[in-house]
Order: structure tokens, then C-alpha cells, then sequence
């Protein structure tokens, strides 16, 4: 099955089995997003940014819910990220002086001194019980490539307490929303989910990475950059 059938499989199999309960009203209300001051909680990850146009086109998905119930959090456009890959999950109490930066950065660079330039298309809608996501696609299977030649790399040199497993990503989607009050409407903001199901969003150039030490979120003010991986 190559990455992209794969991926549709993975948002088709998520839509349906949470698009009822969101219409119910029946979410997982993130609780730490009431509170994110005394979050603490911190990772590692390698992430990639939208351009500005694709940025935009996600934006406008993101101000129809808003104006239908602005309670929610929307990620900013400045946050906006698709994780290639988390090299240690964010957990609360980590701090990147307990690891050896260097060494991580050049694991992850020898990793990707061969991969080459690409383009990630995002087509259509998914959500979970706790939020909603745009479905990236990848049709070169670069991506994948390269999160399995890094957990590779980082296998061989043994490395503890690094890329969490639990969770393997297998798909380039956004996180646009996520659910911390309970929907006003219910009903009205699976439509609008709905209505982008197989929405077209654009497509962008994939040129470069970012190794960051980050909170949940990604968010920007508590995100440092530790190197920037270039592709060729």
C-alpha cells in the first residue's frame, strides 16, 4: 500500500468513527488549554511549515468555525506545523539541557543529507472527538522515508528516552482546531467540518525542517529552533 492510500485509509477510518459524536456534542475537552501558563510540558520534535498561501487557505476553514463558536482554540498561523516526527514527546518537567543537542542535530542531519525537495497536497477534512485536522498528502513517500531513517539512525545509536513509539505517525495533516468548552452548536460545526470535507486547500513545496524544542502546542512564543535541516 503506498503512503498516500494509506494515509486517506487513517483520516477516512478517524472521520467516521468520531463525525457522530461530534455532532452529539460528545468531545474531549483538552483541559491544560484553559490553563497553558502552568503547562509544562516540553519535547523535542522535527517539524515542517505551510507556505503563506496554504496558510491562508487553512485560515479561512479556521475563521468559519470561529465565527460559529469562537470558545475553541484555533491553532495560530504562526503554529501551524506538520511533525515529521517527535523525537521525545512532550511531557512536563523535560527541559533540552538533560540531552546532548549536538548530537541529536547530527543524527537527524546525517539522516536527511540525501532526501530531496518535495510537495505535501492538502485535500479535505478529518476531525477526533478532540479536534479537528486537514489531511496532508504525500505522494512522492518522502516522508515517510525519512521518519524511517530516523527512528533508524536513532535505534542504532541507542539513544534513551527517545521517539515515543505510542503514537506512529503515519500521515502530514494540520491540527486547525482543538476543543476546550463545549460546542455551542453541535450540530452546525459538524456542517461546517462537513462542508470541507474534500475540500481542496492547496499544495506546497517541502524544503526545509525544523528541529525544535517546544511545548504541546507548538506555539511560537515557547518554541526554540534548535537547527534548521535543509533538503536538496
Amino acid at each position: 500500500m503506498d503512503s498516500t492510500t494509506e494515509a486517506q485509509q487513517i483520516y477516512n477510518q478517524l472521520y467516521h468513527s468520531s463525525k457522530h459524536l461530534v455532532r452529539a456534542g460528545e468531545i474531549d475537552i483538552d483541559q491544560n488549554l484553559s490553563d497553558q501558563k502552568n503547562d509544562h510540558r516540553r519535547g523535542l520534535s522535527i517539524i515542517l511549515r505551510p507556505d503563506r498561501n496554504t496558510a491562508n487557505q487553512m485560515e479561512k476553514f479556521q475563521d468559519e468555525m470561529q465565527k460559529l463558536d469562537s470558545r475553541q482554540y484555533y491553532q495560530p498561523k504562526t503554529d501551524l506545523h506538520i511533525t515529521l516526527l517527535s523525537i521525545i514527546t512532550a511531557y512536563d518537567g523535560f527541559k533540552s539541557e538533560q540531552i546532548d543537542i549536538d548530537h541529536y542535530s547530527n543524527i537527524i542531519s546525517d539522516a536527511l543529507k540525501n532526501q530531496k525537495k518535495f510537495s505535501i497536497s492538502l485535500q479535505g477534512v478529518t476531525c477526533s472527538t478532540g479536534a479537528v485536522m486537514i489531511q496532508g498528502f504525500d505522494e512522492s513517500g518522502n516522508l515517510q522515508a525519512m521518519r524511517e531513517n530516523i527512528q533508524q539512525a536513532f535505534k542504532n545509536f541507542k539513544i534513551k528516552d527517545s521517539l515515543d513509539s505510542r503514537y506512529p505517525l503515519k500521515t502530514a495533516h494540520f491540527t486547525v482546531a482543538r476543543f476546550m468548552q463545549p460546542l455551542t452548536n453541535p450540530q452546525s460545526y459538524y456542517e461546517i467540518i462537513e462542508k470541507y470535507r474534500d475540500h481542496y486547500f492547496g499544495s506546497f513545496e517541502v524544503a526545509e525542517f525544523d528541529f525544535v524544542y517546544h511545548d504541546w502546542y507548538q506555539s511560537i512564543d515557547k518554541l526554540q529552533i534548535l537547527k534548521k535541516l535543509k533538503l536538496h
